[in-house]
């Protein structure tokens, strides 16, 4: 199931912000990610900014490429995933080309840590890369929908449907944990040496490990 907004604001902080022009205003925009003043919006469309988000300039979809669910930026690069197990990948954020994901599942979401790309998604989709060329796929252990990704502590973290998380410090071997609800959970992220999971019927959680 994707989810998304065709609205855009920036800011300097949450309590100044500003709404800007959408790449579209009747396509949906899932994620945004941001290295220097350059930004890119990924949905149904594909944008980038190069004045901190003030303006977004469409731009097409690389041939084959499926609506895009996440995009990050690292490495000098942006890197983005959606339907069908694609990833596109783009240093200038203008000149898109497909990488070789190894799966044809819908990914939805994708992290960066400890020098490796970790993307995830339907039916217990996995898939890692050094440089983001090319990925390989990681068994889960699970054929669950896996919904999003983090990285802190030296440790990567999954969340997915049926309350599933998943852990793992090398994006090779995954341990399943879950909790006692067994709630979908939607997001994950880390800070202030924190996990914080949140999922269906306002559900969250919290670990320092």
């Amino acid at each position: 199931q994707w989810w998304g907004s065709s609205v855009v604001v920036v800011g300097s902080d949450l309590s100044n912000l500003d709404r800007v022009d959408s790449p579209s205003k009747s396509l949906n925009i899932m994620g945004v990610a941001k290295a220097g003043d350059t930004m890119v919006a990924v949905g149904e469309t594909l944008a980038y900014s190069t004045n901190n988000g003030r303006t977004f300039w469409p731009l097409e979809l690389p041939a084959e490429a499926g609506y895009l669910a996440s995009v990050e930026a690292a490495q000098d690069k942006f890197v983005a995933i959606g339907r069908d197990g694609t990833i596109i990948r783009s240093s200038n954020a203008v000149d898109w080309s497909k990488r070789l994901s190894n799966t044809t599942e819908h990914l939805l979401d994708l992290v960066f840590g400890d020098g490796l790309w970790v993307a995830v998604g339907e039916d217990g989709t996995i898939v890692s890369s050094p440089d983001a060329s090319v990925f390989t796929l990681r068994p889960s252990g699970s054929g669950i929908p896996l919904r999003a990704i983090t990285h802190g502590n030296n440790k990567f973290v999954i969340v997915g449907d049926s309350g599933a998380i998943l852990t793992s410090s090398d994006a090779i071997n995954w341990n399943m944990q879950g909790t006692d609800e067994a709630l979908d959970l939607q997001g994950v992220t880390f800070g202030n040496g924190r996990f914080v999971a949140v999922g269906s019927e306002g559900i969250v959680h919290t670990s320092v490990d």
